[in-house]
């Protein structure tokens, strides 16, 4: 399986290893929930949350979510990469 953040463009990401755990799972697909995220990862919640949130803002967007506020309520909410 060839990952998906390589198949079109060359990019450097740097990042520390919570997102670099979070983006890794990506190549498995082009979306998760909040919840799966946290359970893939364990990921303690603080840490999880500034990492998505960094990944999702609107300046980089490398992460969307379908939720358009600064926080995660729900365990169900997608969030998808931008190709």
């Amino acid at each position: 399986m060839t990952p998906m953040f390589t198949e079109r463009k060359g990019y450097q990401l740097v990042c520390n290893v919570f997102q670099a755990s979070i983006l890794m799972l990506y190549n498995e697909k082009d979306s998760w929930t909040y919840g799966e995220l946290k359970t893939r990862t364990k990921i303690p919640k603080k840490n999880l949350e500034g990492g998505l949130l960094m990944l999702c803002n609107p300046k980089m967007k490398l992460l969307e979510k379908s939720i358009s506020k600064p926080k995660f309520e729900s365990d169900t909410e997608a969030i998808k990469v931008n190709l």
